[in-house]
């Protein structure tokens, strides 16, 4: 449910259960025709590992920022051995061996705990640069945002799509391109929207905790059918080009699909009708 804070912004969410060309340029496009309707739209890249949807814009961005987390650093001095955080630590990061605490960073998400429950104080924690990220103009309307994480930080995956969301709040349309599957950080991308296209090819509506499963909505067709990830997908995009044009299958999906959202942004805002 929406707060009341957020009743004039609009949240788009447009995800798959195995991602590539079709969610990415779903995503794009209908963000092109939001900005071009004068809603202040961003365009939230929630793919950390593969960001995409910049290479179908011509945008023109501005200077990469680094992306940094925490992580937890052990005295070993102090360490005790008692395995105390190991046992805590529920994403495998750390493992008691007879001489020691060993360290997985690429399971660390950075949540602190291990550092509470050391009972000597033999934890600590220090930066970590995790990866970059990245905003730029695709328009006057269109803002784009991505980040794009070491192969070693995939676990901080998760907490980069809420991050990236929080920084983008303030816009009225907020549609967010999902990373593939329902994994965290994917439900984390669909967390609080208020529709989520969904592309799929196995016939059944997945279920999102959180999410209404009347705002679900799969991918269709004009003849009603749900418009899978499959080889005609890629055709439909090929035999209509970039940015909606020329006029082909693909174009005609997406704008029927605009068409039946537009009613449901909110009525503020400098925008045209």
């Amino acid at each position: 449910m929406r707060v009341e804070e957020d009743s004039d912004r609009f949240i788009l969410a447009v995800a798959g259960r195995h991602g590539g060309l079709g969610s990415t340029a779903l995503a794009v496009d209908l963000a092109l025709l939001f900005a071009g309707t004068g809603y202040e739209t961003v365009l939230i890249d929630a793919d950390a590992s593969h960001p995409s949807a910049g290479a179908r814009l011509d945008v023109t961005w501005g200077e990469a920022s680094g992306v940094a987390g925490v992580q937890p650093e052990i005295d070993a001095l102090r360490c005790q051995h008692c395995g105390a955080c190991s046992d805590f630590c529920a994403f495998d990061a750390l493992e008691l061996h007879s001489d020691g605490i060993r360290q997985m960073p690429g399971k660390c998400n950075g949540c602190g705990g291990c550092k509470r429950v050391c009972p000597s104080h033999a934890i600590s924690e220090k930066q970590r640069l995790l990866g970059t990220s990245r905003q730029g103009s695709a328009g006057s309307h269109l803002t784009i945002i991505e980040a794009l994480l070491a192969p070693d930080a995939r676990s901080w995956e998760t907490a980069t799509v809420a991050w990236l969301r929080r920084l983008m709040r303030a816009k009225q349309v907020q549609i967010v391109k999902a990373p593939p599957g329902l994994g965290r950080s994917a439900r984390e991308s669909l967390r609080g929207a208020d529709r989520v296209l969904f592309l799929d090819d196995s016939g059944s509506q997945p279920v999102v905790p959180g999410i209404e499963p009347e705002h679900m909505l799969p991918v269709a067709a004009r003849s009603g059918d749900i418009f899978p990830e499959s080889p005609e997908l890629a055709t439909a995009l090929a035999h209509s080009g970039r940015f909606l044009e020329p006029a082909g299958p693909w174009s005609y999906i997406v704008r029927d699909i605009f068409t039946r959202l537009l009613p449901l942004l909110p009525a503020t805002g400098n925008h045209r009708t």
